[in-house]
């Protein structure tokens, strides 16, 4: 996402990437992106910050040009403001970085003293990565070194993209600099092709992608030439800057273009492609990476050293060609084909990148010049490998999130216990020992009293860590002690696998559930890997602190599978420091605690212009309810979204299923993406699309659960705050204390103007879609309405229904038994109004005893729409999915007492529809639908 304006930046971010990422180049908008995602990888907060305007040179960035369209996808980016303004981003960032390409480059218009981060405060962290002078012949005036070197100076660290640059550094600005290697090698190839899945081109089966920044005659010929040589197709492709593409097209005129020109296109031309000839830095760059055949120009016009240096490491200075080589040459030359060894290239790739990385690593830590110790200490592919190795093993990360969770709530005192299988824990504990009150106890059974001790006096949480086996047995009696008293210990047992447990594996018993009966939340880490295993490991150890202290002090239980115990035991400690802050940082508000502590809230909700109520299941609200919903939404800057069976309807409120199934996920993130998301009631109906749009929109939302058992439920995986409070109290509690402040609608506008461009779809087709736009818009004010599960919950949210319709659905596990039984026990006790049950045939028929010897009353309706099988799953092709059948409801319906009406083509439903509707039957009535 793009912010408008420095002020709704709410968010903090570990590090800011200035630079080059928003100009109209592939190369450079590919560097970039590789840099973000790499440190996103490795757990760092990114915020891209736009180049500055209002210097020579510079210009106001267009959001519609191809790298902005990029950014909104796949970054925050903060807006392109004045450079008078970069300070401010000091409030922001705790680092900095320039980022790559020819940042340093006197003879580029766009550099200027912004590029040296001149704006970035002196306490603040200050890197270039991958940044390049240009040429090996690099040699500014006098007033451009007297600018540059003090700033440079200033920086931490400095690392370049070529061999060249480090000398320069030295000898024109007098500061160290170590070269690493150019950020789009940072990235695999998968990690490219990730983000290009929206392509609007069609390949050729077979093609060679000729990527050119300068176009000549001769580059055509010879382009052609190795096309015909090889027997392939061309693909032509310029820079993606307009400026250039005149010229382009009529050097490369009748020859097929890559259009449009977009990212995603560009990467999946390098994917399809069979082979490459390009003239770009980048262009050769992302040849290596796909892995791709290729022929490279050095491009003199854009400085030929850099292509030098890269393929002096590629060891592939062979697939040069020049643009002075004959066309019959081209047809006899040894480098032009498919017959490239990967193998060196790959090694000393390898190499670099996990150098660089490190090299990273320890600068992000604060690390200065002097204390790093790589890479004299780590100068070997192997320790590279295994510190590698060890930041993405399962069982480090899932230790390293552990500690550095304790850390950032604030807990301090850790007793340890002696043991083989939890020496990683102790490890992780004694290399960051500045950060914890270390205490070392023998005994377990012992230790946990001791801990006891500690947390009875302090009034805090303390955490108790032992090895797996009876060790964690030893633990019970203080367990059941402190359960009993009310002192919050957090019990961290180390533990083997479970594919160990009960085959004779030594020190392995069945941990996981050992204090079940006596603490008040328990987890077990996971063991697979995947962003998946991350977030769980953040969330599930995050929801364990926060218990040990809600609703009264208490034990918890964090067990922690160990496979390797050896793990990183011969790394340096800083290599085991803990992550930075982790986001989203997980808080627990209560009116237990107070009502001032209660104003952060409120103070956050009053500054904020974009906020987002999710308003789930429920009963219709009484007027006192309403009255307090309507006073929230009046006062701050919100839009609340329901569906049918939230039941609420009002002004602020908006009904947007179709809008938000239709819209792209940049619209959301541009347009409607939220800066507060608040959840309040049950569940929404299934498969709602706000949820896909949320979860995959910017990371900086904040997601507050307002749930009366203040428990956690981080549905979005955006969870920032549990407010535990009724909803009723919510409304009302923050609505009197907001002030004199007015929704000023903003939000709301732009909510509705795009939910009114999306109506209701015309179905012509005689199916069940078609069924549901004719009933439900047609049901009587004032009726009660049963949704069944499947298709008949999944596309009422097409149509409208009238406000005052009452709509229930058996949402909380979305079973297929059972709604019809639900439905019927609510007609008992309802008398004075008409209730309809929509229901397919598969649930029905699933649930055929829920209308058997019940009480039946002439205001029952039940639309039967049965398609013979499930259409919701259809498209699967199964048939023990679909369960297609040729059943009709008619006899054992009639049997029941019911009076019976069927209907098979769109005239018949339609005209029985009318007097389904009405007040004539005088029994209850079954309405069985046959249809597509």
């Amino acid at each position: 996402m793009i912010y408008r304006k420095i002020s709704d930046i709410k968010s903090h971010y570990d590090v800011g990437i200035y630079g080059w990422w928003c100009h109209e180049n592939f190369g450079g908008c590919l560097t970039y992106f590789a840099l973000e995602k790499a440190l996103k990888k490795r757990g760092y907060s990114v915020l891209m910050i736009q180049e500055a305007k209002g210097l020579p040179g510079r210009y106001i960035i267009p959001e519609t040009c191809i790298s902005m369209s990029f950014a909104r996808e796949n970054y925050d980016c903060s807006p392109q403001v004045d450079v008078k303004d970069l300070d401010k981003f000091n409030d922001i960032c705790d680092s900095f970085i320039i980022g790559g390409d020819q940042v340093w480059n006197n003879y580029i218009q766009f550099v200027k003293e912004d590029c040296f981060l001149n704006f970035v405060d002196e306490n603040k962290t200050k890197l270039s990565y991958s940044s390049s002078f240009g040429t090996a012949k690099h040699n500014p005036p006098k007033a451009f070194i007297d600018i540059a070197k003090p700033l440079l100076k200033r920086f931490d660290h400095i690392f370049v993209r070529e061999d060249y640059a480090v000398g320069l550094a030295k000898k024109i600005y007098d500061v160290d600099a170590t070269q690493v290697i150019d950020a789009v090698f940072l990235l695999d190839k998968k990690d490219y092709i990730e983000v290009a899945q929206d392509i609007d081109f069609i390949f050729p089966t077979k093609f060679l992608f000729a990527f050119i920044l300068n176009p000549t005659v001769e580059k055509r010929r010879q382009i052609e030439a190795i096309a015909e040589k090889l027997k392939l197709e061309v693909i032509c492709c310029p820079d993606a800057a307009s400026a250039f593409h005149k010229d382009f097209e009529a050097i490369f005129s009748g020859m097929k273009i890559l259009k449009p020109l977009s990212v995603s296109n560009f990467i999946q031309a390098y994917n399809n492609a069979h082979y490459i000839v390009t003239d770009s830095f980048h262009g050769m760059c992302m040849s290596f990476i796909f892995r791709k055949s290729f022929n490279v120009y050095y491009n003199e016009q854009r400085g030929a050293d850099r292509f030098i240096s890269l393929m002096k490491t590629l060891g592939l200075q062979t697939r040069r060609i020049l643009e002075n080589d004959s066309v019959d040459s081209i047809k006899h030359k040894d480098n032009i084909g498919f017959n490239i060894d990967w193998n060196i290239a790959e090694a000393n790739i390898e190499k670099i990148k996990r150098e660089s990385l490190l090299l990273l690593d320890n600068a992000l830590l604060k690390r200065r010049k002097e204390d790093i110790r790589f890479p004299s200490m780590y100068n070997t592919f192997t320790d590279l490998i295994s510190i590698e190795k060890l930041h993405n093993n399962r069982d480090f990360k899932n230790i390293r999130i552990l500690a550095t969770l304790l850390r950032d709530y604030g807990i301090k005192h850790v007793v340890l216990s002696p043991g083989g299988r939890d020496v990683p824990l102790i490890r992780m504990f004694e290399n960051n020992a500045d950060q914890f009150i270390l205490h070392r106890v023998t005994d377990e059974r012992s230790a946990a009293y001791y801990a006891m001790g500690i947390a009875t006096q302090l009034r805090q949480p303390v955490v108790c860590v032992c090895t797996s086996g009876t060790a964690a047995s030893n633990f019970l009696p203080a367990v059941t002690e402190a359960y009993y008293t009310g002192i919050p210990l957090i019990l961290v047992t180390a533990d083997r696998y479970a594919v160990y447990l009960n085959h004779g594996e030594d020190q392995t018993i069945p941990q996981k559930h050992i204090y079940s009966d006596v603490v008040k939340m328990e987890v077990s880490l996971p063991e697979s890997d995947g962003w998946r295993s991350d977030y769980q490991a953040r969330r599930d150890v995050a929801s364990c602190i926060l218990e040990s202290t809600h609703n009264g002090f208490g034990p918890v239980h964090i067990n922690v599978p160990v496979d390797n115990i050896s793990i990183g035991a011969d790394i340096p400690r800083n290599y085991w420091s803990l992550l930075p802050y982790i986001y989203p940082h997980i808080l627990r508000a209560s009116f237990n605690n107070g009502q001032t502590d209660m104003k952060r809230w409120v103070d956050s909700l009053r500054k904020s212009n974009k906020i987002l109520i999710v308003y789930g299941q429920n009963v219709m609200p009484d007027e006192r309810q309403k009255n307090n919903i309507q006073k929230f939404a009046s006062k701050y800057n919100c839009v609340i979204v329901t569906d049918p069976i939230s039941n609420l309807h009002g002004k602020y409120t908006l009904m947007p299923h179709n809008m938000l199934q239709s819209i792209s996920q940049d619209t959301f993130n541009n347009e409607l993406s939220p800066d507060i998301l608040i959840t309040v009631g049950g569940k929404r109906l299934m498969n709602d699309p706000l949820t896909f749009k949320v979860r995959s929109g910017p990371g900086n939302i904040r997601h507050w659960q307002v749930t009366p058992d203040g428990k956690i439920k981080d549905f979005y995986f955006r969870l920032t705050s549990v407010i535990e409070s009724t909803e009723d109290y919510f409304f009302e509690w923050f609505a009197d204390n907001a002030g004199d402040i007015v929704n000023n609608g903003v939000f709301y506008e732009k909510w509705r103007a795009l939910n009114e461009k999306y109506s209701s779809p015309e179905i012509t087709r005689f199916n069940s879609l078609y069924i549901q736009s004719k009933f439900l818009p047609a049901i009587p004010g004032g009726s009660i309405l049963h949704l069944g599960v499947g298709q008949s919950f999944i596309e009422c949210r097409r149509f409208k229904i009238d406000d005052s319709v009452e709509v229930y659905c058996n949402m909380g596990t979305n079973g297929i038994d059972g709604c019809t039984s639900t439905f019927m026990g609510q007609c008992a006790v309802v008398d004075n109004k008409l209730c309809f049950l929509l229901v397919g045939d598969l649930s029905f028929f699933y649930d055929m005893n829920s209308i058997w010897n019940k009480p039946l009353k002439k205001n029952m309706r039940i639309l039967l729409v049965n398609n013979n099988g499930t259409g919701l799953l259809r498209g699967h092709n199964l048939s023990a999915v679909s369960s297609v059948h040729n059943t009709s409801a008619e006899g054992w319906v009639r049997s029941t007492g019911f009076d019976y009406i069927s209907a098979h083509t769109k005239e018949e439903y339609e005209q029985k529809l009318k007097y389904f509707l009405s007040n004539e039957p005088e029994k209850a009535l079954f309405f069985e639908v046959f249809c597509e």
